[in-house]
């Protein structure tokens, strides 16, 4: 590989381990402050919202990647 390839995969990795940190961290201390401002009930009902869009969000990206790809092979 080049010298400029190289480089350029290392700042891409380092920026996105960054990102990652940052997104964990804030996750992680907004979920500490919800904790402390909301009831128990209410904490545990946005827990089991955020599991709810997770897994409808997982459900729609699989979804979608696979009609994408079925899209295309009936296209060749």
């Amino acid at each position: 590989m080049s010298k400029s390839i190289k480089k350029t995969l290392l700042t891409g990795v380092i920026w996105s381990s960054i990102e990652k940190i940052f997104v964990k961290g804030s996750t992680f201390i907004i979920g500490i402050i919800l904790a402390r401002l909301l009831s128990p009930s209410d904490y545990g009902l946005m827990g089991m919202l955020s599991i709810f869009i997770s897994l409808s969000t997982i459900f729609i990206a699989v979804s979608y990647t696979h009609l994408r790809a079925h899209e295309t092979s009936l296209h060749l």
